[in-house]
């Protein structure tokens, strides 16, 4: 007697499989929703952090920077900004110590080779920086123009700032103050900001500037010293208004970045002391 040999047909393997296809496509289609939407958050929360980051960045340098210092372009381009970040800063001698002697005082005067520090902090502060004194951003009082500033040659300690070469500052403080900074400006810089096969396709820059007198426009290309902040960029501007009294202003911040047709953009006003 002839047994029938153990084993799956061709009509029972096709049914198997289509049963394997459809219980897949069933778990696929739940599975699909949930794998998405975290996908989707990863991506968002990516976008968040980095706009986060770069504007929180370009806050702490505008909040920092020497009073009177910040500037758009003067041709009236919105997609950068420039300013003087400060190091330290501290009060100057302007008067004779207690006991009558001389000390090391500023006499806008004459000319000053060093000055003592009775106040402040300058610990971050290095030769080849500047000091600057009442900075108003006007012409005799404009540190971009290095009419009130002057390279440091040495520190000693905290007490003393020796200055490269002697100079004549134009304008005492009132309040007999002084900021240190480094040579150069911050400059922070947009280009090509829109979105491209759903991606952002501009990047937001910063680097060093020399000290230049005006600040005309933004430039077309990054210089070969910038470093990026912020790639995938869909929408960048910024904004500065100087306040009423001249001692405060505001500049505002707009910031957007595109994934995957996803898109982040923050806004943030930063306030500016221009209180030299």
């Amino acid at each position: 007697m002839n047994r029938r040999a153990a084993g799956f047909t061709l009509v029972e393997m096709i049914v198997a499989m289509v049963i394997m296809g459809i219980i897949a496509a069933v778990i696929g289609m739940i599975l699909k929703p949930p794998i998405d939407s975290y996908v989707a958050s990863k991506n968002r929360a990516y976008l968040a952090s980095t706009a986060e980051g770069a504007i929180s960045l370009i806050t702490r340098d505008i909040r920092s920077a020497l009073p009177n210092s910040v500037r758009m372009p003067a041709k009236g381009a919105t997609h950068c900004i420039e300013m003087l970040p400060t190091n330290g800063g501290g009060r100057y001698r302007a008067d004779r110590l207690i006991d009558g002697t001389k000390g090391n005082p500023i006499d806008f005067a004459t000319e000053t080779s060093q000055f003592d520090v009775l106040a402040g902090d300058i610990a971050k502060a290095s030769a080849g920086d500047l000091v600057a004194i009442y900075n108003l951003g006007i012409p005799d009082a404009d540190a971009y123009r290095q009419d009130n500033t002057a390279a440091i040659a040495a520190l000693s300690g905290t007490s003393l700032i020796k200055l490269s070469a002697p100079k004549k500052f134009p304008v005492d403080s009132p309040a007999q103050r002084f900021f240190t900074l480094p040579a150069n400006s911050s400059v922070y810089l947009c280009l090509n900001a829109g979105t491209a096969s759903g991606k952002g396709a501009g990047t937001l820059f910063q680097y060093p500037n020399a000290l230049a007198a005006t600040f005309d426009e933004c430039p077309t290309a990054a210089p070969a010293n910038a470093v990026v902040v912020a790639s995938q960029v869909s929408a960048c501007a910024f904004s500065y208004a100087p306040g009423v009294n001249a001692r405060t202003g505001i500049v505002t911040m707009t910031l957007g970045l595109t994934n995957s047709d996803e898109t982040i953009q923050l806004y943030r006003e930063a306030h500016v002391s221009n209180a030299p």
